[in-house]
């Protein structure tokens, strides 16, 4: 017996990873969505649906509407949904999209660490009764999404090797405590160890903003006032890389070799 219900296929795909969106890679997942969209008989049109950093949203049909946005401090861009939608009203009581490429800079919550967050998330989610249709147009997507992943940010364990004089340092002074005080800084040491290597070695664990700023990865709608800054950041993360963390352990290392030889 054939089953009333309209089934449907896709894909439901989530990243955690820094992303840089700018003007060619949001045109070419914007190409997709419409060619993809002109094989299906409702003629389904792409949305752009836009959130601000000041709570506020629009949504545009043109291209050109977001990338004329300011995207000015205060004001900056936080999330975009490149949707395809369905003109048939009653497809649209579920959701509004067939197809979405969902991107997410940040969003204002309470932060620890860095280690609780809701940044740097990118969906991939495309739902339509055409199986064949929606793997393709999956296939189609996820390329074009992966190549929105390369932020830059300095090596974690070039970060581990700066600061490790540091800790020498400071198991050297805590020598001089007395020994009831140095057992709970050893512990306290050790937790901090754990933490450090746990960083290291994790590719999910992302900075808090203040630091993502000077050591990277960070996420960018790379328009508007945003062309200008986020270049200038990386300028500054790659001088705070080879001047002062290379820089200084080169100083480091040869000290060490003038000093032992």
């Amino acid at each position: 017996m054939e089953n009333p219900r309209k089934l449907t296929s896709g894909i439901s795909k989530f990243y955690k990873k820094c992303f840089i969106l700018d003007e060619d890679a949001l045109r070419r997942i914007q190409g997709v969505l419409e060619n993809a969209g002109k094989k299906l008989t409702d003629a389904p049109f792409v949305v752009f649906y836009i959130t601000r950093e000041d709570d506020r949203f629009y949504e545009v049909v043109d291209v050109e509407s977001v990338l004329s946005d300011p995207n000015i401090t205060g004001k900056k861009v936080t999330e975009i949904s490149i949707e395809l939608r369905t003109q048939d009203e009653k497809k649209r009581l579920e959701r509004d999209w067939i197809a979405r490429v969902y991107y997410l800079k940040e969003r204002k919550i309470p932060e620890l660490f860095g280690l609780l967050d809701d940044r740097h998330q990118v969906r991939v989610q495309i739902a339509s009764q055409d199986r064949n249709w929606a793997l393709l147009l999956a296939d189609e997507l996820e390329p074009q999404v992966i190549r929105t992943f390369k932020a830059k940010a300095t090596p974690r364990w070039l970060l581990l090797v700066f600061l490790l004089p540091f800790v020498l340092l400071l198991l050297k002074l805590i020598q001089t405590l007395p020994s009831e005080i140095i057992q709970v800084v050893e512990i306290i040491l050790l937790a901090i160890s754990v933490l450090l290597f746990l960083f290291a070695t994790s590719k999910e664990t992302s900075l808090p903003p203040s630091l993502a700023r000077l050591f990277g990865p960070e996420s960018s709608f790379l328009w508007g006032e945003e062309l200008q800054d986020f270049p200038s950041r990386e300028q500054l993360r790659t001088n705070i890389m080879w001047v002062i963390i290379v820089g200084f352990i080169i100083s480091v290392i040869s000290s060490a070799i003038f000093y032992f030889l």
